[in-house]
């Protein structure tokens, strides 16, 4: 059940800052996803304009902010600031594996390890190649064609 009310109302209004301050401030990121989530932006922009440029009644809100939709506008401020250096892994973290090992072994590893992707790094430490499920797959595929 959703809870309407004048503190998420409130809380809406201010986060709905940060969200203006993302978009003046890092607009191509802003725009990326915004057009992953057009309808949600749509959607708390109507919202955050009717609650700004509506008079209060009694000194309240003219209507409140469901939670949920306070948790939708939080959701895409944290895929507008969360950049790959705050997920990624660090690059002595990450598993690998030699360019002599055989698939069979490679597939292994990573089952083991719930991996998808395995870089294979050169003598100075650059990426030379990746194996990947998709490509572990598409050997399987053509190894057993009819």
């Amino acid at each position: 059940m959703a809870t309407y009310n004048a503190e998420i109302t409130q809380k809406f209004l201010d986060e709905y800052k940060t969200f203006e301050y993302i978009e003046e401030n890092d607009p191509h990121r802003f725009e990326m996803i915004k057009k992953q989530h057009y309808v949600e932006f749509n959607a708390l922009r109507h919202i955050r304009n009717c609650l700004t440029h509506t008079p209060k009644v009694n000194g309240d809100f003219p209507f409140h902010v469901a939670d949920y939709v306070l948790e939708t506008l939080e959701e895409i401020i944290n895929k507008l600031v969360v950049k790959a250096f705050d997920v990624g892994v660090k690059k002595e973290n990450i598993k690998t594996l030699s360019p002599d090992t055989d698939v069979l072994h490679a597939m292994r590893y990573m089952d083991y390890h719930h991996i998808t992707n395995v870089p294979i790094f050169d003598e100075k430490g650059c990426v030379r190649y990746v194996v990947s499920t998709r490509t572990i797959f598409s050997i399987l595929a053509n190894r057993f064609k009819r």
